[in-house]
């Protein structure tokens, strides 16, 4: 029987960071859908979109505006920094 293991922080910091950086493992189309929780508020969802870089779009991945506000990372460890994890 396979017991589930939790994950880490440095783990899931890895998993997340090697995810991002390969689109070709993104299922969503060219978008990556990302989380980010903060104290216990509910988390912040966001996504990646392909070719973009580093920037994370705020925002439901299945409801996408053109308004979505953005932020600009300089890199994708950034991101990871900054407490978005791969959803």
């Amino acid at each position: 029987m396979r017991r589930n293991k939790r994950m880490t922080e440095h783990e899931e910091r890895e998993r997340s960071l090697a995810h991002i950086k390969d689109p070709d493992r993104w299922l969503h189309l060219g978008k990556c859908p990302i989380k980010r929780r903060r104290g216990t508020q509910m988390p912040e969802v966001g996504y990646l979109v392909e070719g973009a870089g580093p920037r994370v779009y705020l925002g439901n991945l299945f409801n996408i505006r053109q308004d979505d506000a953005f932020t600009d990372y300089a890199s994708f460890e950034a991101i990871i920094d900054d407490g978005w994890v791969v959803d």
